[in-house]
């Protein structure tokens, strides 16, 4: 007997400790006793009934080393073969945009005026309509992105998509750089949106260094305006910040500035702090973070205690994951696949091009399909995408974090390293989950004690 591999431990106070179990899904809160067998069980003891208590719980296992991580793929493969797709769609309007961010990831992708029109809105839904016929899973909100869709000039065609899905009973989710939304007021409405999501950077001197138009004037007034509209048409509202090493130390100023605005008094508004994403190396290199070091200084910059916290949900990676173990449903969501973007995004973009990501939407490199002149797949690339699991990524293999993490992003794990089959994480994921895990566990104990019910308290006393 040994403990296990697959364990990761989170300190609560001095003598309190969590432990989740990642193959398994068992999550404990444990005194410091146990806490500290766990990591040195050569040099600690405890009796016979707390190791039975382990035991059942995965945490002293007489697998080896090996057995585990054979038991590990299997459940990948396992859940490989039950997930059922489920059918995600994502239009582009255009790829054009009226900022010039100074981090904009599409910088090298063609931004002339091609905009979809009618005849293409009604092949792409008549396209969505044959995939629910086929008796698939389907998401029922469509997603907009760019370039910016909300252009002014745009607001024709997006009022017929707007009206297509609504009558096929899909509801939009739209990410805008908000500074063209007033021009959409008469369209701004509940039965259209299921949100919308605006970037913020920082207070004004600050966001309008990053966030400016092409003619070099700022943006943040318009976004404030108009983020002030939203909220009050009751759309939920998704507040983005994009950190960097430039505009970190101004995110406290942003916190106070959301909290004067009295947006935090909206049930529909959030905040997403996220890093920048970099495509330039060099640039990543001088600049960024990664989410572990961001969350850590965002921690030490504000504090613990809970005013920012409180604004919303404050996402980072495998929150979704995380959070089915806390609130309700006593098990982790293990996931097979790191993203939607292996199984079941489609983006239709404005040349007639499909796209599983985001993130590379425009680069030939990683196009799936084509959807203009007929629907045609590139089955190749399909089928490299679905099938990437950690089994097939030698470094995951023995990681704890496998059934969470799915391998990481592959878009990632390409740019980073020139293959599909390397991870796509960021090495110190782990560090991130043990900070954020008594966060989470403090937050919905004082909140509501029902949230952490199914949390286990065998040794906490």
């Amino acid at each position: 007997m040994r403990v296990s591999n697959y364990i990761i431990k989170a300190k609560l106070s001095d003598n309190k400790y969590l432990l989740f179990h990642s193959y398994t899904g068992a999550l404990d809160v444990v005194n410091k006793k146990v806490g500290e067998y766990i990591e040195n069980p050569k040099k600690n003891y405890i009796d016979k009934e707390s190791l039975n208590t382990l035991t059942k719980r995965g945490y002293i296992t007489d697998k080896s080393p090996r057995e585990e991580e054979k038991h590990v793929l299997n459940i990948v493969k396992l859940l490989q073969s039950k997930i059922k797709t489920e059918y995600v769609f994502t239009i582009i309007p255009t790829y054009r945009c009226n900022l010039k961010c100074t981090y904009c990831y599409q910088d090298s992708i063609k931004r002339d005026n091609v905009s979809i029109d009618k005849n293409v809105v009604d092949k792409i839904f008549e396209i969505i309509k044959n995939f629910s016929y086929s008796n698939n899973k389907i998401f029922k909100t469509i997603q907009l992105f760019g370039g910016e869709p909300f252009l002014p000039e745009n607001y024709k065609i997006i009022k017929y998509i707007l009206n297509i899905g609504k009558e096929l009973g899909y509801k939009f989710a739209v990410s805008t750089n908000g500074v063209c939304l007033d021009q959409y007021i008469s369209l701004l409405k509940p039965k259209f949106f299921k949100g919308i999501q605006i970037t913020l950077d920082g207070i004004e001197n600050v966001h309008n260094k990053r966030r400016l138009k092409k003619n070099g004037t700022g943006t943040f007034k318009e976004i404030v305006r108009n983020i002030d509209i939203v909220l009050s048409k009751d759309i939920p509202l998704n507040l983005r910040v994009n950190i960097d090493k430039r505009n970190f130390e101004n995110f406290k100023y942003l916190v106070k500035y959301i909290s004067e605005k009295d947006w935090t008094n909206y049930p529909n508004f959030q905040v997403n702090f996220r890093p920048v994403y970099f495509v330039s190396k060099n640039r990543k290199k001088k600049y960024g973070f990664t989410n572990y070091l961001l969350y850590k200084k965002v921690i030490l910059l504000l504090g613990k205690e809970y005013l920012w916290m409180n604004m919303g949900n404050i996402t980072f990676p495998f929150e979704p994951i995380i959070s089915d173990i806390f609130r309700g449903k006593g098990y982790a969501g293990f996931v097979a696949f790191y993203c939607v973007a292996q199984r079941g995004s489609v983006i239709f973009d404005p040349y007639g091009d499909l796209y599983s990501c985001w993130r590379t939407c425009g680069e030939k490199f990683w196009r799936i399909g084509k959807y203009i002149p007929k629907l045609t797949w590139e089955e190749n690339k399909l089928n490299i995408l679905k099938n990437r699991t950690v089994v097939d990524i030698s470094k995951c293999r023995k990681c704890k974090l496998a059934l969470l993490c799915g391998g990481g992003c592959v878009v990632k794990a390409f740019d980073d390293s020139r293959s599909l089959y390397n991870p796509g994480c960021e090495d110190d994921i782990e560090k991130l989950l043990i900070k954020k895990f008594p966060i989470i566990y403090n937050k919905l104990k004082q909140k509501n004690k029902e949230d952490t019910k199914y949390i286990n308290h065998f040794f906490s006393e």
